[in-house]
């Protein structure tokens, strides 16, 4: 499946962890989840973003992550490979899920 959407990785140098940030495909400025996560839409240019798997890993990352940290749970990067070859990578989880 291609991907839609552009990703970026920032470090700015001021958190301890890398922040993944979303480009909107149409004006190109730089977006993070809480710019998206209500109304789909870039803040800038009133890009619609269309739901889809990408979109939804963007907006729950930050809260599975937080969920994960309080669990003390952490996930191997080969198990991790392993999940998203399951439903990920063919979208099946987004169709399971939605039936889309």
């Amino acid at each position: 499946m291609k991907n839609k959407y552009t990703f970026v990785q920032q470090d700015d140098g001021r958190v301890p962890v890398q922040v993944r940030q979303l480009e909107c495909p149409d004006c190109r400025e730089i977006l993070t989840q809480p710019d998206i996560e209500v109304f789909n839409r870039c803040p800038f240019c009133n890009y619609r973003f269309e739901l889809n798997f990408q979109i939804e890993d963007f907006i729950l990352e930050p809260i599975a992550e937080n969920w994960a940290r309080q669990q003390n749970i952490q996930i191997s990067t080969k198990n991790q490979r392993f999940i998203d070859s399951l439903f990920f990578e063919r979208g099946d989880f987004f169709t399971f899920l939605f039936g889309v």
